[in-house]
């Protein structure tokens, strides 16, 4: 699985954006007194870059040996969230209840977070011991 887990990666990219140009729309983001709108295709365009970089990372050091814990919860947290984002996103907006939905568009973009935290880490875990 790590050997080609870059492929797993660059192969999602045509993968999102195609369902991001099928359900595109607006998502509105409420963040302390601001209102933040943005398109479903402009949040999978910054996805898309994010699994570049993540396939690229496991490209170069294919031939390396990666912590599979790590790989594997990245990939977790990584793919999770961005399904449980694009999930959340295709609710309705309700004015009375935006800070909930706030929250359900801030966990998936943590967890996306966390995943690339860890997968920083599972990157320097092999460049500095191996």
């Amino acid at each position: 699985m790590t050997k080609s887990n870059f492929l797993y990666y660059w192969g999602c990219i045509p993968l999102v954006l195609i369902a991001a140009l099928a359900f595109n729309g607006a998502v509105d983001i409420a963040l302390h007194d601001s209102y933040f709108v943005t398109t479903r295709f402009q949040l999978a365009l910054f996805l898309s870059s994010f699994l570049f970089i993540s396939g690229l990372g496991y490209f170069a050091l294919r031939k390396k040996r990666i912590n599979r814990r790590l790989t594997r919860l990245h990939n977790g947290l990584t793919f999770g969230g961005g399904f449980l984002f694009f999930l959340l996103s295709k609710l309705p907006v309700f004015p009375a209840v935006i800070t909930w939905q706030t929250l359900g568009y801030l966990i998936p973009l943590g967890l996306i977070f966390l995943g690339f935290i860890i997968y920083l880490i599972n990157l320097l875990i092999v460049i500095i011991c191996r």
